[in-house]
């Protein structure tokens, strides 16, 4: 029967406990291993060299600190226990601890042995794949802020996206307000990004309001984002028949305009000629 993985840790009365207020802080640590062995166990042996053997320190270094240490256990038959441990344990694990210790039916357990099979079984071989530190701290950074992007854009209504394209664009009107909830709300619904949604939506009300004079039937800002034409360039019907270009571009001159064809048989027109002795 395998003990139980816990046991209550009275907190207030570790801090209360005057014997453990006055061990020194390399013993408290040791005292704590030797009482998670003694709740597996049931009993601790008393030979030094096993007891060190269980905190994973040298012999010297438990002789030294078990003037601080030793007080908290007593020996009956030749093994040592904890009588506060002791009390918490079910009648289930107190049966546990009374075969092990005692030797109920099936002979006396050994506890070192017990734990020479455990430090077996810790060394079977175990596939582990190696992960650098950078890498791991740059999958959490990554993950962290996915999450965190994740949440922002969970907590954007669509009216909040309305309102900053109206702040952006200067507009207002309660019938545009109304007109742009629901724009927004119907993009953000099938997956639009709001941040990216409230960029293109003043972008286009910028350039249609900077070409309105060049467009014919300009529409107004509520039938422009109620009826898509935001997001339809093609409908921007300009007087000349061609949009003009955006600001700081400049016109592409003919030869720029040709094809890489034209532009090779022209060239090859031009060498024949040449070749006749004209002057191209």
């Amino acid at each position: 029967m395998d003990a139980l993985p816990y046991y209550k840790w009275h907190w207030q009365d570790w801090r209360a406990n005057r014997r453990v207020q006055r061990m020194p802080w390399q013993a408290k640590g040791p005292y704590r291993e030797l009482l998670d062995e003694f709740w597996a166990e049931g009993s601790l042996p008393t030979d030094m060299g096993e007891l060190a053997d269980i905190v994973g320190c040298t012999l010297q270094e438990l002789e030294d600190l078990w003037v601080h240490i030793g007080p908290c256990w007593e020996e009956r038959d030749g093994r040592l226990y904890n009588a506060k441990m002791d009390k918490q344990r079910t009648s289930t694990d107190a049966a546990r601890v009374a075969m092990a210790t005692g030797g109920s039916a099936g002979g006396k357990v050994s506890n070192s042995s017990t734990r020479a099979k455990g430090r077996e079984a810790n060394l079977k071989p175990t596939l582990v794949v190696p992960q650098s530190m950078p890498d791991i701290e740059e999958k959490t950074r990554l993950e962290k802020t996915r999450l965190e992007q994740t949440r922002l854009e969970q907590t954007i209504t669509p009216q909040m996206v309305s309102r900053s394209v109206l702040e952006e664009c200067v507009l207002s009107g309660k019938e545009l307000i109304r007109v742009l909830d629901d724009v927004c709300k119907g993009e953000m619904k099938i997956g639009s990004n709001p941040g990216e949604l409230r960029d293109a939506m003043v972008k286009a009300w910028r350039e249609y309001d900077r070409d309105r004079d060049r467009i014919e039937f300009a529409k107004g800002a509520e039938k422009f984002f109620g009826e898509g034409v935001w997001k339809n360039r093609s409908s921007w019907k300009y007087k000349t028949g061609k949009a003009p270009l955006p600001e700081g571009e400049k016109p592409r001159s003919t030869l720029e305009l040709k094809t890489k064809k034209e532009r090779e048989y022209e060239e090859r027109i031009n060498a024949e000629a040449r070749a006749a002795g004209y002057n191209v």
